[in-house]
């Protein structure tokens, strides 16, 4: 038996010493036959009754106040609680349904602005990367929260809330285990920006931790042996840039999991934040057109690059987005109404 298992039989056998108080309680009124207390009664195993009813001097007294508690759906979040402790899964049968959402993108696509703003109202409770901050800096040796995990601790902590969910905190490869989590309580949509100004975001965040391994470029390597690609230098700026390059083919797999926002959109028309903020709540919450006039006139968050300067790419750059970036990712970006610099004859980019 596993360690994690262990606990876990631990913790039904204390729980169930915790009822087995008398054996009269198996039969009392305070145990209402539907609740989730009386279904993990009724999958324990005999023995571990038996074993319950002979330790019952110590008895934890609480149990009888959750026994006394009114019944709740245990059905809705059953999904989210098939690794947590008794107690932990009745906490979670009592909390009301509300949509939980997750913005999907690899950054560098105003995701601070969107978190702030959807925080902003007072129906919608939203994380920023919080798992990414968690791990560096209260747990930097334990492995990071993603996907159900991390998407369950948002949720138990936005009671009182219409919605909650997180933005560029969550993989898509998690998103289908998520859904099959919440099921139709979850709400998904992916945050895209202008390829090229999105790379130049990219490096300019790169630039300022220059000093720091926070980026791990050898997988990149393979890539570039592999596409024939002629780096001007050794400098880790240019590995950089074919890594982002790289990561706009993401768009190929985001598409198939939700809609798709562009950045610039939501950032600036209020209809189009409206259509974005529906979709993650599913309509459950009331958007005032002040609030969201106000919204879009919010200062950007966390900018990594002057957007108003003028950008001259490389010729060896072009040959990287050329060999890199998939063509099904270019036909994305061009139905999304972005240019494809590739059929740009100039090399400034602004």
């Amino acid at each position: 038996m596993d360690a994690s298992k262990e606990v876990r039989v631990s913790r039904t056998r204390r729980f169930t010493q915790s009822l087995a108080q008398s054996h009269r309680l198996a039969n009392s009124s305070h145990w209402h036959p539907s609740s989730p207390v009386s279904v993990l009664w009724n999958s324990i195993d005999q023995t571990d009754r038996r074993k319950a009813f002979d330790h019952n001097q110590d008895a934890d007294r609480m149990s009888w106040f959750i026994l006394s508690m009114p019944p709740a759906d245990h059905s809705t979040w059953l999904n989210l609680a098939e690794d947590l402790g008794p107690a932990e899964r009745y906490a979670l049968s009592r909390r009301e349904p509300m949509s939980v959402f997750a913005v999907i993108s690899w950054g560098c696509a105003a995701t601070g602005w969107v978190a702030r703003v959807l925080n902003s109202h007072p129906d919608i409770f939203c994380m920023h990367a919080a798992n990414v901050f968690w791990q560096k800096y209260g747990y930097p040796e334990s492995e990071r929260l993603d996907g159900v995990a991390y998407l369950r601790v948002v949720f138990t902590m936005a009671n009182s809330y219409l919605a909650a969910g997180d933005v560029h905190g969550i993989s898509r490869h998690h998103v289908p285990a998520i859904r099959d989590a919440f099921g139709d309580h979850f709400r998904c949509a992916v945050l895209v920006r202008d390829p090229l100004p999105r790379i130049r975001s990219q490096l300019a965040l790169f630039e300022a931790f220059r000093q720091f391994p926070a980026w791990d470029l050898e997988y990149i390597k393979e890539t570039i042996d592999r596409h024939g690609i002629i780096l001007p230098s050794e400098d880790p700026q240019d590995a950089m840039f074919v890594h982002a390059a790289n990561m706009l083919n993401a768009i190929v797999e985001e598409q198939e999991l939700g809609a798709v926002f562009r950045s610039e959109d939501i950032t600036s028309s209020p209809d189009a934040l409206a259509d974005f903020i529906n979709v993650l709540t599913n309509g459950k919450v009331c958007l005032d057109r002040d609030w969201l006039e106000q919204a879009v006139r919010q200062p950007r968050v966390s900018q990594h690059a002057d957007d108003n300067s003028e950008w001259e790419l490389d010729p060896w750059q072009f040959d990287a987005l050329r060999k890199v970036v998939w063509p099904n990712a270019w036909e994305a970006y061009e139905k999304l109404g972005y240019a494809n610099p590739l059929r740009i004859d100039s090399n400034k980019v602004e």
